[in-house]
């Protein structure tokens, strides 16, 4: 019987995953709605092939969905595997043809690099005791040479990994033989600081350790300074350059609601040049708070929203010059439809030269697409979800990212 035991583990393992997902199946089949995209106006083609992913979150479960040229697609699961690890689109190339390179891997874009000759991986590993110890702090990194289909992989140790109690790896580049790896480290004492990494690939050690920008927290006062990367959006794409927003935030109490809320007060904008390793802030021409600022190739976009309008600013990086300022009007959000601000907030992001809008509305959400050369807007539409049950009324909805389909 005892010879037998790995096999029992395996039967009953695989037992409890199938039913678990048939399960969970059947109650989304029966909770989460079905999203639809109606047009308002605009070409119905900006649709094609655009995949919107989002949460759908209801009695603390989320469900995670994509909306594909306008309808909800696997949103009842199209298989136990993508139920289990949903495969990111920007993969499913790599997929096909180097997918043993990407065995064990984090699949998260900010983690990879890839050009036509190179494939490139950075994880940073953290085992912990039962004592609380950290007894494994050290980054693996892996380089796949596309022609020769040869691997160098090594792993290095965390230089002052103790000082921080979690690093998240926002990009990943590789320049004349090295990787260049950018991170947020997170300390015990809530401050943050931007790090990059730089590892040489054919002496397999890292060779440098720079903090580019750090944020603090302000007790006292309730102040605290807090920075995002690239917007949040995550690519595994060559980029030269990575966009920091450093916002200085304030909490207040409202009045109200009774609740803290968090007060913008100022922004800067910096640009971290990966080839030169330099950081470099961006002098606005109009200083003041910025809601959100995206990067596409060598442009800065930023963003603020004044009523239903959108106001965005080109910065051009090489040039160091302003371009001409570009208003869009887009659905003002609504105030009425969640307590969330999170959830209130607007989700923006910027591709291939267009500015792509998701607003909460009374009745939805409005998606609006514009064309940043122009100034002119070429989709405006409403996201509707199909067959909700009137009374969940603790759902909610997020949108997180808009890409192509690969």
């Amino acid at each position: 019987m005892k010879k037998y035991w790995k096999i029992i583990v395996v039967l009953i393992i695989t037992v409890i995953t199938v039913g678990t997902y048939y399960i969970r199946s059947s109650f989304a089949s029966r909770t989460v709605p079905e999203f639809e995209v109606k047009k308002i106006s605009g070409d119905e083609k900006e649709l094609q092939d655009l995949v919107i992913h989002g949460d759908y979150n209801v009695n603390d479960i989320l469900y995670s969905f994509k909306i594909l040229n306008g309808k909800t697609m696997n949103i009842n699961y199209d298989s136990i595997i993508s139920e289990i690890v949903e495969l990111p689109s920007q993969f499913e190339t790599i997929m096909k043809e180097y997918k043993n390179f990407l065995r064990q891997k984090v699949l998260n874009p900010g983690n990879f690099y890839e050009d036509k000759a190179w494939l490139a991986y950075a994880e940073y590993q953290i085992e912990n005791t039962f004592s609380g110890m950290t007894n494994k702090n050290e980054f693996l990194i892996e380089v796949l040479d596309k022609k020769t289909n040869e691997t160098v992989a090594f792993e290095v140790a965390m230089p002052d990994g103790e000082n921080y109690y979690t690093i998240n790896i926002n990009d990943v580049q590789l320049m004349n033989g090295k990787v260049k790896v950018l991170t947020n480290n997170y300390s015990e004492d809530s401050s943050e600081e931007a790090h990059l990494y730089v590892f040489d690939i054919k002496e397999k050690k890292l060779i440098r350790d720079d903090v580019i920008l750090k944020s603090s927290k302000e007790a006292e006062n309730g102040n605290w300074t807090s920075f995002s990367i690239n917007n949040g959006s995550l690519s595994l794409k060559p980029s030269e350059y990575a966009l920091f927003l450093l916002q200085r935030v304030q909490e207040e109490m409202n009045e109200n609601t009774k609740e803290v809320e968090a007060k913008i007060l100022a922004s800067e904008c910096y640009v971290y040049n990966f080839e030169k390793e330099v950081l470099e802030k961006i002098n606005n021409e109009e200083p003041g708070v910025v809601d959100a600022a995206s990067l596409h190739n060598s442009t800065v976009f930023l963003q603020n929203q004044i009523d239903n309008r959108l106001e965005v600013v080109p910065y051009d990086i090489e040039t160091g010059t302003w371009r001409e300022k570009i208003l869009f009007n887009v659905p003002q959000t609504s105030e009425n439809t969640d307590n969330d601000d999170l959830h209130a907030e607007p989700f923006i992001t910027v591709l291939n030269g267009k500015i792509y809008i998701i607003n909460a509305i009374d009745d939805g959400y409005s998606l609006f697409i514009g064309d940043l050369s122009t100034g002119q807007s070429l989709y405006e539409g409403k996201i509707v979800a199909k067959h909700k049950k009137i009374n969940q009324y603790n759902d909610k909805t997020y949108f997180k990212l808009i890409e192509p389909k690969s």
